[in-house]
């Protein structure tokens, strides 16, 4: 997970969780009293020093959704969930005890998450690991326009715009990826994209009036930075 991440001090339970970056170990677990009523993504990565494959279990309005968290994996994996105002609890379930596992929830408003301003039309944006940007897009036709000319698998997240008929607006694109996938391709997207590129570049087209833009780059540390811009059409 991305070192601009301050890990914050494991308990054995963490009953008044916010959402900021937080180290579990085997057997401990966190908590959110209340999520936000809207699309959220959940960041997770296994942190061992041997090759001890992870698990989480997250429980949300009894319903349980069970994570498998691989070894010795540099990339974030992620989860898109709208848990709809309940709480959220995540438990570390792994099987060895030496598995610690980092968990965080990236979306605006969130405790940690600290945005730059992107501004439609306006300058490209260069975003590392972990950095985030969010602006507010003209009421028009717009394109959000995502890169990396280095070649690097990179993966990005985008929440915003009008909920679909499941309650979810956020979308993961991965650049520099095996093949085209998603809308337009015919191609079933890998979970949890919503399209990859195969290519340095993703174009997103949409009209949400002026509805608030967030995206943040959730790329492995050494991937290098990908560039954002927001322009009208």
């Amino acid at each position: 997970m991305p070192s601009a991440w301050v890990e914050l001090k494991s308990q054995a339970v963490t009953e008044e969780w916010n959402g900021e970056p937080l180290t579990l170990e085997a057997g401990e677990n966190a908590a959110i009293p209340q999520t936000p009523n809207g699309s959220t993504v959940f960041a997770y990565q296994n942190m061992a020093a041997m090759n001890n494959s992870g698990s989480l279990l997250l429980t949300s309005n009894q319903a349980t959704q069970p994570l498998t968290v691989p070894a010795q994996t540099n990339q974030v994996l992620l989860a898109v969930g709208n848990w709809m105002a309940y709480s959220l609890s995540v438990a570390n379930t792994s099987a060895q005890a030496r598995t610690p596992i980092r968990i965080q929830l990236i979306g605006p408003g969130i405790p940690g998450i600290t945005p730059t301003t992107l501004v439609p039309d306006g300058p490209v944006l260069t975003l590392k690991t972990g950095q985030c940007a969010q602006g507010i897009p003209k009421p028009r036709y717009m394109q959000l326009v995502m890169q990396n000319p280095s070649g690097d698998a990179s993966v990005i997240a985008l929440i915003g715009g009008p909920p679909d008929l499941s309650g979810n607006n956020a979308y993961i694109f991965g650049l520099n990826y095996s093949q085209n996938t998603g809308p337009g391709t015919g191609i079933t997207p890998p979970s949890p994209f919503y399209a990859t590129a195969s290519g340095i570049n993703y174009l997103y087209q949409f009209n949400w009036g002026s509805d608030t833009l967030f995206c943040a780059n959730l790329s492995a540390e050494s991937a290098d930075p990908v560039l954002i811009s927001l322009r009208s059409l």
